[in-house]
């Protein structure tokens, strides 16, 4: 809740966008399909005046997200990298030629 914008009574618009991406890059005829992805926070647009009642104020919400950053900054790299079950060596290095997603290992009886 905290990290929702829209609970300090504004309205926020363009969260994420579609972009076309091809079904095959091999036979173009085939056609686009819409990909829903995630816009970056600084392209959210937010309503000016309250459209409905606040759960949260304004001064409230920006000391979480100052310090949800800060704790997402003070979180070492490695210690992420030791929460996987299976380190995998290509981990976040391959990318689908098709639709630029990361592609990911799969383990099957303990073997990658």
């Amino acid at each position: 809740m905290l990290t929702n914008p829209r609970y300090t009574g504004r309205q926020v618009w363009n969260k994420q966008r579609t972009d076309e991406v091809l079904l095959d890059v091999d036979d173009v005829a085939l056609g686009h399909t819409g990909v829903m992805r995630w816009n970056t926070r600084d392209k959210w647009v937010f309503s000016k005046d309250i459209t409905h009642p606040p759960l949260i104020d304004d001064d409230t919400f920006e000391q979480v997200q100052a310090l949800l950053s800060r704790r997402a900054r003070a979180v070492d790299r490695q210690e992420r990298q030791r929460r996987t079950r299976n380190p995998y060596v290509f981990r976040g290095m391959i990318y689908c030629a098709a639709c630029q997603r990361r592609m990911q290992g799969q383990y099957n009886h303990g073997a990658a």
